[in-house]
């Protein structure tokens, strides 16, 4: 089973960025961060250990945050990423939004 473990949170201008833990059968196996602000919850950035990526433990992470947070948007950087996020998401065009497009497009979870 996939947790997130919050260990750290800084108070920036405009969003609060928020630190996790990403643990797994009581080993920690990645991290993520997340920026939390009135307009919405921002994965500012998820990484799985490698030995431990294509178990699952990624999209368990997404879908934590997502019920933590109401909602979560995603902008890969990667094709793998955007490949996950499809899967989990609905593209989304943000015009005008503080979110960064990584040239992959940007995704509600």
């Amino acid at each position: 089973m996939t947790k997130l473990v919050k260990n750290w949170e800084q108070l920036e201008e405009e969003y609060t960025l928020v630190g996790y833990e990403i643990v797994s059968d009581d080993a920690t196996v990645g991290a993520m961060s997340v920026m939390d602000s009135c307009i919405g919850a921002y994965v500012e950035r998820i990484d799985v250990d490698e030995q431990y990526r294509g178990r699952g433990i990624g999209t368990d992470a997404l879908l934590q945050a997502s019920i933590m947070y109401g909602g979560i948007t995603v902008a890969p950087d990667n094709e793998r990423a955007a490949h996950l996020y499809q899967r989990l998401g609905t593209e989304s065009r943000y015009e005008g939004a503080e979110y960064v497009d990584q040239g992959f497009g940007v995704y509600d979870i």
